[in-house]
């Protein structure tokens, strides 16, 4: 957690997006966890005798981890619920995409 905390990234809030998503990518990147975000990992093997882990599935749950470690409290609810990094990104890059674009246009009014 320490090296997190070296980032500097902010937390994701109601206005940062923009930044935040290339930041979090660069760390994810970093981490050579991007994949879990960039493609979605295949189904997994319905095999109930598996004792070893799935590899794709255990870094698409560290991606997530990472990424509910900075956003701010108003996300963590709707984060938790997902079990898939990507679609955890798809969700707050379509939540905020409307809050971006509404943004711009209220600056160019002033």
């Amino acid at each position: 957690m320490a090296e997190l905390d070296k980032t500097g990234i902010e937390k994701l809030g109601d206005t940062n997006y923009a930044t935040w998503s290339i930041q979090m990518k660069s760390v994810l990147i970093s981490k050579k966890l991007w994949a879990a975000i960039k493609d979605a990992p295949p189904a997994r093997a319905a095999d109930a005798h598996a004792e070893e882990p799935d590899p794709v599935h255990a870094l698409a749950e560290e991606a997530l981890a990472i990424m509910c470690l900075y956003v701010g409290k108003q996300h963590l609810r709707v984060l938790s619920n997902y079990t898939s990094a990507k679609e955890a990104w798809a969700y707050l890059k379509e939540r905020h995409a409307a809050t971006s674009v509404a943004r711009q246009m209220s600056l160019r009014d002033c």
